[in-house]
This record gives structure tokens, sequence and C-alpha cells, in this order.
């Protein structure tokens, strides 16, 4: 995991699956995945570790490498962990996938980011490194990890709900010093203003010119603050005449309508399979009625079964 590479294309049949790490799937979210896999293909890589015979052991992925089996994909992306020294390999892995399973569970922001710190000081990562470890951008990162740095009275505020994190982000580059003020003087103001708009409100009344000690580097804030100050003034909205504006509202309508025919088909779709589920699981469960199955439908009634049930 110290060198996260780029995903690359490994043949099904080179990846094994230990026992431990296969996963029942949902019905609905599983077939959420099918449909997201045949419209764009795998869009986040298997991560597996290589063996010494060239093989490779599946660290985290299951369920997507059972829908590309069912869709007879040959090949599925992959980013392949580079074993460190002087740790068993299964140990190892083991650690990755509890990093992995406590990424994917409802944690509170500041759990959140504690953990990723963590990630990133044990492995020696980047944002870039985690965000294509854990499946998002490291602007994402970014924001998760800005969190960790709050003072604890705000940190309690974002994980009970009582503000959110986008707006929470105001706080970042700050000192405690900052934090514990501004806190205390606009704490009201976080239910009321959206994140945009608290955030110009605050640099504009705690400036970093003024109150340098709010700033962990003033400097850098105050020309970031400039900069944004000029592009503002130099840009102009662009016109849309009365024609344009019925055209954009036309195509907003299509695309509800689309939406609304796609939702349509999705819940058919989940009543068709929440039914197959009830008829194909007493079947795969039975070996004398799976042997009534007639062979050239064994294969598909399988293939459904490690999706579905």
């Amino acid at each position: 995991m110290k060198n996260v590479s780029q995903a690359e294309s490994i043949k099904i049949t080179q990846i094994q699956v230990p026992d431990k790490y296969r996963r029942s799937g949902d019905v609905v979210e599983d077939d959420k995945l099918r449909h997201s896999i045949e419209r764009t293909g795998i869009q986040q890589p298997l991560v597996v570790s290589k063996l010494n015979d060239g093989k490779f052991v599946l660290i985290d992925g299951f369920r997507r490498l059972e829908v590309a089996k069912y869709l007879k994909h040959l090949q599925v992306p992959c980013v392949i962990d580079d074993l460190p020294k002087g740790v068993p390999p299964e140990e190892y892995r083991d650690r990755i996938r509890f990093i992995l399973d406590e990424h994917r569970q409802d944690l509170f922001p500041s759990q959140r980011a504690s953990l990723i710190k963590t990630l990133m000081a044990n492995f020696k990562m980047n944002n870039k490194e985690v965000g294509e470890y854990l499946g998002v951008d490291a602007t994402t990162i970014h924001n998760w990890l800005v969190v960790g740095k709050l003072i604890p009275e705000v940190q309690k505020a974002v994980d009970s709900g009582q503000i959110t994190e986008h707006s929470a982000r105001v706080f970042d580059g700050m000192t405690d010093t900052g934090q514990k003020r501004i806190w205390r003087d606009k704490k009201a103001d976080f239910k009321k203003l959206s994140g945009g708009k608290l955030h110009q409100d605050i640099r504009k009344k705690y400036h970093p010119d003024q109150n340098p000690d709010f700033y962990c580097k003033p400097e850098r804030v105050a020309m970031k603050l400039k900069r944004k100050k000029q592009k503002r003034a130099s840009v102009s909205r662009p016109k849309i005449s009365a024609s344009e504006m019925e055209m954009l509202s036309k195509d907003v309508e299509l695309r509800e309508a689309e939406l609304k025919d796609a939702e349509k088909d999705l819940k058919e779709i989940k009543h068709e399979i929440s039914l197959a589920v009830n008829v194909i699981r007493p079947i795969m469960q039975n070996e004398k009625l799976f042997q009534l199955v007639p062979a050239d439908i064994k294969p598909q009634l399988k293939r459904f079964a490690e999706i579905y049930i």
C-alpha cells in the first residue's frame, strides 16, 4: 500500500477470493451495481495483492467482481497493493480490509478524519493516494481531514449534526485562537447562512490583515482573498435570450421525464428480482429440486444466486 499504482486490467481467472472476504449481497444494491457496471463499467477499481505464482488475492471489491463475472467480463480494473517488507501477507491484507470496512461504516466525521490521518501516517500516503485507495478524489480527502483540525467544540457540533461539514470548512487554515473566537461570536450564523455566504462573511469581518493570529498562514489567505475579489470584478454573466431559456426549460423537463421513467423501470426490476429470489432460493437450497432444472438453465441460476441470494 506504500506505492499505490494506477489501476490495471487483470484477468478474473487470476484472482483468488478467500472465503472470509466473501460478502452476502443485497438485492437492491447489487441490482444498482449491475446496472451501473453495464452502463459505465467498473469505476472504482478492485484492490488485490500479488502472489508469487503470478496470481492475485482479492482484498476489496468482492461484489464488483461477482457482478463482473455475471456480466461475463474477462478482466477487471485493479489496484495492486504492494506488501510491505516484514509483514505476513495474510495479516497485512486483513489489516487493510479492516481499514476499508471502517471507511464504509457510518463513522462520525471526526472519527473518519482520525482514521484517514492514521492511514496516511502508517503508510506514508498523500491525499491523492488515499483518495485513489478509498475511491474518492483528493479534494474530498482534504475536506474530510479539515474536521480533524477543528477545536473540540466545533468537532462535537459537526459530529452531532448541529452544523454541516461544508460550513465547518470555514475554519480550514485557522488557528485554535481564531476558531474559538469565531465560534463564540458567530455560532448562530452557522445554522442560518449557507457555507459560501458564511465563509465570505467571516473572512470579511475577521480579515487576516487585521487578525493575523486567527490564521496559520495569514499572508497566503490575504493574497487568496485579493485574487478572488479581482476575478469577481472582471467576470460578467452571460446573457440568455428568451428562446434559449425556453429550450433549457424544455431540456430540463425532458430530463425529469427520463428520470421518472428510469425510476419506474428500476422499481419494476426490483419487484421482479424480489419475486425471483423467493422462487430461486428454495431451488438452490434443495439438491433434488436443483437436479430437475434443465442443464442449460443451471449456470444462470447459479449466477443469479451469487449476485442476489
